[in-house]
């Protein structure tokens, strides 16, 4: 099926189709260390967009505190994300995510969390590279992960993330939720409303993907790509406790064929996607790793599908949106998507939002 995206400018009209007494989530913007003012003041107002983007579709009632900065990095970046993450214990997540119920993606994706393990104090994964695969060795072969020590007991959380399924972060403590950089060598055009030029990228589009990222659509399989021999390591599996929300939903045909909800936490080229039933279905392909896998960093969409905002491959000209795809999968880790994701598909399908694209500007 056709991937379904949103308009930017009818997005409000979501806020619309939501109760009035819903929450709303708040974006908070100041310099990076180090930043210029002058060089913040460049980027804020696209950022100030994209937030608004998130914010008219997401109403969980927290506060998400990011850091900008708009200076030179390598030729090959368009940004750098950095994301202030936190340790919580699967024990803890499970029942948090019961309590954020609000949608039938919610209530598949806790009906398919493993409970089993150790009373649900742990998780089995599909596991490769660490050093103690069966035989004692950092094999690239997948095993099922069962042991149940560190990295079968942790979640790795952004702390927007966190917040968004009623976790406390301590503001004096974590000051900053994320910081993203925009690379300044980059050619941006800054005004998505009547197309983006060929020779330049969304800035506003690039801002939402970034925002993505810090609110949580992150894998912890790229600590593993870029921890395993020859790169590094090789380390046992328990120091490997870099599970996050999105990986729960992690899966492949292998990890399927070892019980419900086991998911695949492997640095290799096999097909993964996400899947909000345990596997059953697919939502999307996914990313496999920089190293091992398809050469893209794998908290990202698959390459080349066209299915939302965190694709890792956005291109000159290209306008860059929300999709369907996208706000599942947001909802699926723990954030309020208001209309139901499901809801918007039948909004997107009587035609209320018009073309699904806008019109690339083309230079003369």
């Amino acid at each position: 099926m056709q991937t379904q995206f949103i308009k930017r400018f009818a997005l409000i009209l979501c806020a619309v189709c939501a109760s009035s007494t819903q929450g709303a989530l708040v974006f908070n913007f100041t310099p990076a260390i180090g930043a210029s003012q002058s060089s913040y003041n460049q980027i804020l107002p696209a950022f100030q967009t994209a937030a608004g983007l998130w914010s008219g579709v997401l109403t969980d009632d927290i506060q998400v505190n990011l850091a900008l900065n708009f200076t030179t990095l390598s030729p090959s970046l368009l940004t750098s994300t950095q994301i202030n993450t936190a340790p919580f214990t699967y024990a803890d997540f499970r029942p948090a995510l019961f309590d954020d119920i609000q949608s039938n993606d919610d209530a598949s994706v806790y009906q398919h969390l493993q409970k089993d393990v150790s009373d649900g104090q742990a998780f089995n994964l599909l596991l490769n590279r660490a050093l103690l695969n069966p035989g004692d060795s950092s094999s690239a072969t997948p095993y099922l992960d069962n042991d149940g020590d560190d990295n079968n007991q942790t979640i790795q959380m952004s702390l927007a993330n966190a917040k968004a399924i009623g976790f406390e972060v301590d503001a004096e403590v974590f000051p900053t939720d994320a910081t993203i950089t925009l690379n300044d060598a980059v050619s941006w055009d800054a005004n998505p409303q009547d197309g983006i030029d060929n020779d330049k990228y969304d800035q506003v589009g690039i801002a939402l993907r970034e925002i993505g990222r810090a609110l949580g659509f992150v894998s912890g399989v790229d600590v593993l790509d870029s921890n395993s021999p020859p790169h590094a390591g090789p380390f046992g599996d328990y120091q490997f406790a870099n599970v996050t929300p999105l990986d729960l939903l992690r899966y492949s045909s292998d990890s399927v064929a070892q019980g419900d909800g086991v998911f695949d936490w492997t640095a290799d080229n096999r097909t993964k996607y996400l899947s909000l039933d345990g596997g059953v279905t697919s939502l999307a392909e996914l990313s496999t790793g920089v190293n091992f896998g398809d050469g893209n960093p794998a908290g990202n969409w698959k390459a080349g599908q066209n299915t939302g905002i965190m694709n890792p491959s956005p291109a000159q000209g290209q306008n860059l949106d929300l999709s369907i795809a996208d706000l599942r999968a947001m909802d699926a880790i723990g954030y309020n998507v208001v209309p139901e994701p499901s809801a918007m598909v039948l909004i997107l399908a009587a035609g209320l939002f018009g073309s699904a694209r806008r019109p690339t500007r083309r230079t003369t």
